[in-house]
């Protein structure tokens, strides 16, 4: 009986010593929800972003509402981008998106879902082994595309808008070359009707993307195998007024032979004769066809400008310093466009607001 009684007293000592105390080894025991916000924000301009995860994640538990909350919610994300968590990074967008959907920094989770899921599929694997963009699943870049586009559609005058704009383009151009990528797969594999359609939907829904020439090149070899020599000849003529100087075009000229102009070679069973013989060259109808007009199909890319330190063909900008600050009266977001993630920056005094964006040449598929 004793020692049972001394077992329950042992055990409610423990019990209490473990209650007496919870936030001992926490470091923010006691701070205000100000010094917590600071000492994440130092945290994450340092780079320790697991840290400031944690911090931001701990200043929302404790204080829930309010304006500190609010910038937390949209600095983690952030945080979860610099920190490679992608995922992470998106459903804290959309989590900031479905909160505040009036906040002025909204553009921001908008811009930040889309540049989350652009590097989502970027894998040390494909990296080591220099993986072409046009060769991964697609589905990322249509998902990046469409987070793009939301931004450009609901925010026409962001300041995200042109950085936006040239990372569609740079999707829309990798999604093109995986449809001719996946065409020439089923050319080598004899499914020509198979190619020559896919190589068709590039052509008709890739305008202006530099691939559309490599598609032509499918079509006029796939619709060969097909025997449909009218189809064939009506996309090299496309393809030899938009590159002349194309690849597949080059390999057709050298397979020729040469022919001697004056000298017509006999017949077989005819006698050759001794003394040459000079034939005027016969004029053909192909000499008086009109030029081929570029209008139908022009594979004009759209640059891309890229900055020294950058991925190739990515558009990047300037990364400012410090995360964004407390929203203030009388003051608006000013900045230059195409920041890599980083959270917007307050000027005193500013009202001029960047002219809309064009997105006539990039269009969702």
């Amino acid at each position: 009986m004793t020692n049972r009684i001394l077992i329950l007293a042992l055990t409610a000592l423990l019990l209490g010593g473990c209650a007496s105390n919870p936030d001992a080894n926490d470091p923010t025991a006691g701070k205000s929800v100000s010094e917590i916000y600071q000492d994440a924000k130092e945290q994450l301009n340092l780079g320790n972003y697991e840290e400031a995860i944690k911090l931001y994640e701990k200043l929302e538990s404790r204080y829930p509402y309010g304006n500190y909350a609010t910038r937390s919610q949209l600095e983690i994300v952030y945080a979860y981008y610099k920190f490679e968590e992608m995922e992470s990074a998106i459903q804290a967008a959309d989590r900031f998106i479905k909160l505040h959907p009036q906040d002025p920094h909204v553009d921001y989770a908008y811009y930040m879902r889309g540049l989350a899921s652009y590097n989502a599929d970027k894998t040390w694997v494909q990296e080591k082994f220099n993986q072409e963009p046009s060769e991964r699943d697609p589905k990322q870049s249509r998902r990046s595309f469409q987070y793009f586009a939301d931004l450009l559609k609901k925010y026409p005058k962001s300041r995200y808008t042109t950085d936006s704009i040239q990372r569609m383009t740079k999707l829309r151009n990798n999604l093109a070359e995986y449809e001719v990528h996946v065409a020439n797969y089923y050319l080598k594999r004899g499914a020509f009707l198979a190619a020559a359609n896919r190589a068709k939907y590039v052509v008709e829904n890739y305008q202006r993307a530099p691939a559309i020439n490599d598609a032509l090149a499918v079509m006029v070899k796939a619709y060969r195998e097909l025997k449909l020599d009218d189809l064939a000849k009506d996309a090299q003529r496309v393809l030899e007024a938009n590159q002349p100087d194309h690849p597949f075009l080059q390999s057709e000229h050298e397979q020729k032979p040469a022919q001697v102009e004056g000298v017509v070679a006999p017949a077989m069973g005819e006698k050759k004769s001794d003394e040459g013989v000079k034939v005027e060259p016969k004029q053909t109808s192909v000499d008086k066809v009109a030029p081929v007009e570029k209008a139908a199909v022009t594979t004009k890319p759209t640059a891309i400008e890229t900055k020294p330190g950058s991925d190739s063909g990515t558009a990047t900008a300037k990364t400012q310093d410090s995360a964004l600050p407390p929203t203030t009266e009388g003051t608006t977001t000013t900045a230059k466009p195409g920041n890599e993630g980083t959270p917007a920056k307050q000027v005193q005094g500013s009202s001029k607001t960047p002219a809309p964006a064009t997105t006539k040449d990039v269009q969702a598929q």
